[in-house]
């Protein structure tokens, strides 16, 4: 690594995707022998991640030369961010090719979807490592168009041909709304690299002069975006019902596919911040699916389905966290996320033998469950302004703190009402909090040269945010009510079941086009 430029470093990045699709593109090869290719080959990009990593601790963030020009040209970032996320995606597709290369032992398809797999994983890799915005947008729309092919890996499912339908129109809306703001942040500011972009963005922050109303747009259209992206809100429903396709293609959506709008958030984030309905749209609709979705998966008798809930909730809470302005809890939940997520689906199996032999926890008293969100909370607040936080000057981080431990006292609430001393559940609350802050200024140290803070943000946005996952915790702890209203609650669970019914009226639509 001494020896070589510091600007030839990013170029690192580029020998796994390049590797893939070399193994992709071979016309030779049993299944067998391609899928211990494919898995080399993702495995060089654990390799290139933990050498860049050196690379950024002896020169810093950097970017490879611009092959083409600032309108149209590709160029590869290596910072925390892309480093984070190539290790992410090349970890989370090796265990995804091996599985696979078991699963699908004597499928007369096996050849052809370990093809795919090998191109979705290089279109991934290319777009976390993306300097330029035109390379990104070019992975971003290869990437669907690859995960397309696995969708339908079993054409003649109906319900898989529906699910990848809506998911592939849902995907080219997305495009529209990433070319549109690409198109603008060029004609506002004469170029499309990421880093003499976000030094543009920067200036416009820091002087404190009027922001063009292009890049503002521009911000809009990113989130849009994003959220069409990670299956937000009503174009959740193809996450749903992709459970027709094998069972490693639903772990490889968590290995920068489904997370991919939370990445360019993240990497676009100092033109994201320009924008105070950029942010807004977020923090709501990012909200919003959060608290759906997990009520929606509580209903669901079905572990796959729950699952695929789960994962749209868990997209809803990383944009919400975007729009508070806490970027590296974003990137830390994506990490997270997507390891825990790729290794329940690949287990699902023993999960459901599992779910069928335990027995089912005795659900915690309403009493105890408001006690300990109260309890979670205050300390939470009370850690906060020790740490020099204020509602004030840091809403966004604030509400944060106040979700995270109403999260944490439902788990608290549980374990309390399984009788476990409260000495012991407090103790073990408090040290994961520590665990968990410790990690999240480490996050927020290494992004600082990556992303930047909102210079302002909306409290009454903050606000509703955190009365909203109140309200879900209290609701998700069956308080007591009359009969009448009991009723309501039981009819509105039906509902809920059904997902409010929006899946069932956009298939429907579709049918009638088709």
């Amino acid at each position: 690594m001494g020896s070589m430029h510091p600007s030839l470093s990013p170029l690192l990045l580029l020998l796994a995707p390049t590797a893939l699709l070399i193994v992709a593109a071979a016309p030779f090869g049993n299944p067998g022998q391609r899928a211990r290719w494919t898995s080399r080959a993702v495995m060089l990009g654990v390799v290139t991640g933990a050498l860049g990593a050196l690379s950024i601790v002896a020169n810093g963030p950097m970017s490879s030369p611009v092959l083409g020009g600032p309108w149209l040209g590709l160029s590869t970032r290596l910072d925390v961010l892309s480093v984070t996320m190539s290790l992410l995606v090349a970890f989370v597709g090796a265990v995804v090719v091996r599985f696979s290369a078991s699963y699908l032992d004597g499928d007369p398809g096996q050849g052809r979807f370990m093809r795919w797999l090998g191109c979705t994983l290089a279109s991934v890799l290319l777009l976390v490592s993306s300097g330029h915005l035109a390379l990104l947008a070019l992975t971003w729309t290869a990437t669907s168009l690859c995960l397309h092919r696995l969708l339908v890996f079993y054409d003649e499912r109906p319900r898989a041909r529906l699910a990848a339908r809506k998911k592939f129109l849902i995907s080219r809306l997305g495009d529209l709304c990433l070319c549109a703001a690409l198109a603008l942040c060029g004609v506002t500011t004469g170029t499309l690299e990421v880093e003499a972009l976000s030094g543009i963005a920067r200036s416009y922050a820091v002087s404190g002069g009027h922001v063009p109303m292009g890049l503002q747009a521009a911000g809009l259209l990113l989130v849009c975006a994003a959220l069409l992206k990670s299956a937000q809100f009503p174009f959740h429903g193809w996450l749903t019902e992709v459970m027709e396709t094998p069972t490693p293609v639903s772990a490889l959506l968590h290995a920068g596919v489904i997370n991919a709008g939370g990445f360019l958030v993240l990497r676009t984030s100092d033109i994201v911040v320009l924008s105070a309905p950029a942010l807004a749209a977020l923090t709501i609709v990012g909200g919003f699916t959060a608290v759906f979705a997990s009520l929606v998966m509580r209903t669901q008798p079905s572990v796959k389905v729950a699952l695929a809930w789960s994962t749209a909730a868990q997209m809803g809470f990383m944009m919400l966290q975007c729009g508070l302005g806490v970027f590296s809890a974003a990137l830390v939940h994506i990490v997270a996320h997507s390891l825990y997520k790729a290794h329940a689906f690949l287990s699902a199996g023993s999960a459901v033998a599992a779910k069928q032999s335990a027995e089912l926890p005795e659900r915690p008293s309403f009493a105890l469950v408001l006690t300990s969100g109260l309890t979670m909370a205050s300390m939470a607040v009370a850690v906060a302004l020790a740490a020099g936080l204020s509602a004030r000057a840091h809403p966004g981080e604030m509400a944060l703190v106040v979700i995270l431990a109403l999260g944490l006292s439902q788990s608290a609430a549980q374990r309390l009402g399984a009788g476990l001393p409260v000495a012991r559940v407090v103790g073990e609350t408090l040290i994961l909090t520590c665990v968990y802050g410790f990690v999240q200024l480490a996050a927020f140290w290494l992004l600082a040269p990556t992303t930047r803070h909102p210079d302002s943000f909306d409290a009454v946005l903050a606000a509703l945010a955190v009365a909203t996952f109140a309200a879900n915790t209290l609701v998700t702890a069956k308080p007591p009510a009359p009969g009448r209203l009991r009723a309501i609650l039981e009819r509105g669970q039906v509902h809920l079941a059904n997902g409010l019914y929006i899946n069932g009226y956009t298939n429907r639509l579709l049918r009638n086009h088709a």
